[in-house]
């Protein structure tokens, strides 16, 4: 029994053997594309995504990367200008433990690894030199693995030494750092990196470090050892707050006014000014007095005292002489009372964060008009004080006006981002016309390949009712039949003969 190819194959070569000049042609073409396309197919699912190993290198450092990539035999690509080198995602994570063992990029620093190798007739100087030069590339090296910095430059300056201490000058340290897209360093870093320099190189204090970044920004300026952390994270979180509360309030009130105006069509800020002061107060309030208790006393006396005497330098034998009676009267009265203060404690802690004012401003986009109707100013003015919560004891301030907005940069974004959607649906479209043309393509063939089989086995039927018919000629039938082969026999060997012998007949008949 044939195999299923084999009958496959008999099968496509007799369909072929039928096909005219035309059909050959179109089914070639047909599998130059369905080749085609599976060649473009495979080679899309084949290529690696690529991603980015390293950023921002030096020549030096792209230069070895590259050379140590291809003894590891792994694709690569450059990107911009050499600067970056983009891997296979799936060997990303290897590659790079694999280059830091190498101490691979080393971004041009050198560090420590310089005194593995001696040299000989360097003198003390020169020595100083290299490890004040290895010093600053490990301390670049230590700044440049934080996450918000991209890169980093250490310059110390050590003074030479003098013979009186009064003479000497002190040491010195200047660092720049590159941050990182949308990166920042707050205060207590800036103060971390000052310690790390002033505890790496001897004599040198964080008094003595400059810290700047590439805008040319003094990042350690009002930054010292005697400054409080504690306060200085204290303002950093009232910076945060007030920040969060004027954009928490002007989202707020823009969200609201664009759903009346028309979204992107207001812009909207607001400026807080609070008070961060903690206030305790306390006070004492006196009421009436209330009696609590009360006394009295009443003394009253009166009455007679006979006096009797004798008259003065006379002896004391001398008689008496009587005199004349006294009446005497004798009154007292006292009255206490005792009285309860009614006191009244009053203890009241106000938490900070209160608002001492508040500035809105609204702009809204007049487009072509170029103003904006003073009833709806005022309409909007009105809205906005509402919802914003300003008050006139404050002297708060609300301020709207109207300007066309400049949407050059939005709209040549958006303008990017419809080629894009256009780059990414056309080949979206390519690929799945390219996948229907396949099954269209497939579809056609085996209905093609159908319908042959149907073909054959119908001239198959047609050939055994022939050769029935042959089987079931009568002696005369087959005698015509075989005249009949003689006569196409001769026709396609001798044709000339044949004609002349027609001729001959047809002269015959005439006659």
């Amino acid at each position: 029994m044939e195999s299923f190819w084999e009958q496959f194959r008999g099968r496509f070569l007799q369909t072929w053997g039928k096909m005219n000049i035309t059909q050959k042609v179109v089914v070639i073409g047909a599998g130059m594309t369905i080749l085609f396309t599976l060649f473009v197919l495979g080679k899309m699912a084949a290529k690696p995504d690529m991603v980015p190993l390293f950023t921002n290198l030096t020549n030096s450092d792209a230069g070895a990367i590259m050379s140590r990539l291809e003894e590891l035999a792994t694709p690569y690509q450059l990107a911009d200008g050499g600067t970056t080198i983009l891997v296979p995602n799936r060997d990303k994570d290897r590659l790079r433990i694999q280059l830091a063992m190498d101490d691979l990029p080393r971004r041009g620093v050198v560090g420590f690894e310089s005194w593995n190798e001696t040299r000989f007739g360097e003198t003390d100087t020169d020595k100083r030199v290299r490890l004040l030069v290895a010093l600053q590339g490990e301390l670049t090296r230590t700044i440049e693995s934080l996450e918000e910095v991209e890169s980093a430059r250490v310059h110390i300056a050590i003074p030479e030494p003098k013979l009186f201490t009064s003479d000497a000058t002190a040491v010195t340290a200047s660092i720049m750092v590159k941050l990182r897209p949308f990166s920042e360093l707050n205060s207590n870093q800036v103060l971390a990196i000052m310690r790390l320099i002033a505890n790496s190189v001897e004599d040198l204090s964080p008094e003595q470090v400059v810290v700047i970044d590439t805008n040319m920004n003094i990042l350690s300026e009002g930054i010292n050892e005697t400054s409080s952390p504690t306060a200085a994270k204290l303002t950093a979180n009232q910076l945060q707050l007030k920040e969060q509360f004027e954009n928490n309030l002007a989202k707020s009130v823009q969200s609201m006014l664009e759903r009346a105006l028309g979204y992107g069509s207001v812009v909207v800020r607001i400026s807080a000014d609070l008070n961060f002061d903690e206030v305790e107060q306390r006070s004492q309030i006196f009421g009436k007095n209330v009696i609590r208790s009360e006394s009295s006393l009443e003394e009253t006396s009166r009455g007679t005292n006979p006096l009797a005497g004798g008259e003065v330098g006379l002896d004391a034998n001398a008689g008496l002489v009587e005199l004349n009676t006294a009446t005497s009267e004798y009154e007292r009265n006292e009255r206490i009372r005792n009285y309860e203060v009614d006191v009244f404690e009053e203890y009241i802690k106000k938490s900070p964060g209160a608002v001492n004012h508040l500035s809105v401003s609204v702009i809204v986009d007049t487009g072509e008009a170029g103003e904006l109707e003073q009833g709806l100013r005022d309409s909007i003015k009105n809205i906005v004080a509402s919802a914003s919560g300003t008050r006139a004891d404050r002297n708060d301030v609300v301020e709207v006006i109207g300007m066309p907005f400049n949407t050059k940069a939005y709209d040549e974004m958006q303008a990017r981002m419809d080629v894009y959607q256009r780059q990414m649906k056309l080949k979206q479209l390519i690929t799945y016309g390219l996948l229907s043309g396949m099954v269209l393509l497939g579809g056609f063939l085996l209905i093609r390949v159908g319908k042959a089989n149907k073909s054959a086995v119908k001239q198959r039927q047609q050939l055994e009712q022939v050769v029935e018919q042959r089987v079931q000629l009568t002696p005369e039938e087959k005698e015509r039949d075989l005249v009949k082969k003689q006569i196409v026999s001769l026709a396609k060997e001798k044709p000339s003969e044949l004609a002349h012998l027609l001729k001959t007949w047809m002269a015959d008949d005439s006659r």
